[in-house]
């Protein structure tokens, strides 16, 4: 293939492009931060021991045994503000904060009982936008990794509940997220300004962990419930290769865990009433088994010439994760919900959760922003006609 004397300058600059960004790395995804449906948030979340509609299927798959047939189409989005307290001083190498970007994404649901005791859900989230997006923020540069790519992921969840007795239900379910892998190749010709060979791969994949629930009827129109949600990990490799004339090549390699999810227990109670309900809940995240913050990224550059004049090993780059892997801390969060039926058709709900923040103080190499958090959520739901 001909080129027009740039074939150099250009291949190089698509593979730095390709190899030198990095996925954003969240650790939160839609369901998780803001709750699946106008049900569920509009309680903060907190629908454990009474989710409604395909809710149940990500907050207690359990409760699918008893869930009433719904669809659901949906549109999830929000807008973060970033405002550090502390500003830098005059004379300070300080760098700006990297303000997140706003979450948009598509979700969608459907729950029903195929059988007197038994049900079926599925919801899912996907980009509204982009289907795929690779940035590359700077770990020295102050960024929200809870609030970044929250949303810039497939994820499918699906799960079954099953009534084993008049008061208890149990349930199963599988979570799905959408793994990226590549590979890149180029071989040049510099002095006859031609691109021997362009090999490029993209590869969408899965990743599957697993989910499970409980739930128990009490007296006094008491429900007590349990959820275990398996840890989520998608990582992503690059790997490429610059041969150039059979006189030097370069081997990139670039990974690093996109998205991540920590393994998370809940417990809920719930009073239910004709017309209203009350729950309270805890949230256990086990943060501490999460690493990697960063891209892993190596090179080794080779080849007749270079190996020649002994700059074989003097180029190459090791930069591992481990460097951006600050320790983070399991967290226990608090929630309390409600939802009262004021007319046969029209519903109001509100709720509350304390979420403290899992990550270390910012340091000289991961300037991680976040902190203890009270969300504070409300919402209503209108039926008109028979909708």
């Amino acid at each position: 293939m001909k080129s027009n004397g740039f074939v150099l300058a250009l291949a190089m600059l698509f593979i730095a492009v390709v190899t030198l960004s990095v996925a954003r790395g969240a650790y939160a995804d839609v369901g998780s931060m803001y709750g699946v449906g106008s049900s569920s948030v509009a309680r903060a979340g907190q629908a454990v021991a009474t989710p409604s509609d395909d809710a149940a299927v990500v907050h207690n798959v359990a409760a699918l045994a008893s869930t009433t047939t719904s669809v659901r189409l949906g549109f999830t989005g929000a807008v973060h503000a970033l405002r550090l307290a502390r500003q830098c001083q005059a004379g300070e190498a300080c760098l700006a904060a990297r303000a997140p970007s706003a979450t948009r994404a598509l979700t969608g649901g459907w729950a029903g009982q195929v059988h007197e005791r038994v049900g079926l859900g599925v919801t899912f989230s996907t980009p509204a936008s982009e289907l795929v997006r690779i940035t590359a923020p700077d770990p020295k540069r102050p960024h929200a990794p809870m609030l970044e790519g929250t949303a810039d992921r497939f994820s499918l969840v699906a799960g079954a509940g099953v009534a084993v007795l008049p008061w208890l239900e149990v349930g199963i379910g599988l979570q799905v997220h959408a793994r990226i892998a590549s590979h890149v190749m180029l071989d040049l010709d510099p002095i006859h300004q031609t691109l021997d060979r362009t090999d490029v791969e993209i590869h969408l994949g899965p990743r599957i962990g697993a989910t499970a629930g409980l739930r128990a009827r009490g007296p006094g129109g008491t429900l007590w419930a349990l959820s275990w949600r398996q840890a989520a990990s998608v990582s992503y490799e690059i790997p490429a290769r610059i041969g150039v004339d059979s006189v030097a090549a370069v081997d990139l390699r670039l990974a690093q865990l996109a998205h991540g999810t920590p393994q998370r227990v809940r417990f809920a109670a719930a009073i239910t009433r004709a017309t209203w309900t009350v729950e309270v809940g805890a949230d256990w995240q086990r943060w501490s088994t999460r690493r990697g913050l960063g891209p892993d990224l190596s090179s080794n550059v080779g080849g007749p010439l270079v190996d020649g004049v002994g700059l074989g090993r003097v180029v190459d780059v090791n930069a591992p994760a481990a460097q951006w892997a600050p320790a983070l801390e399991d967290t226990v969060s608090l929630a309390a919900s409600g939802e009262w039926q004021a007319r046969q058709e029209l519903s109001l709900r509100a709720g509350w959760r304390y979420r403290p923040t899992p990550f270390p103080l910012a340091s000289a190499t991961a300037a991680l922003v976040d902190s203890d958090a009270h969300v504070v959520a409300a919402g209503l739901s209108l039926q008109v006609g028979g909708w």
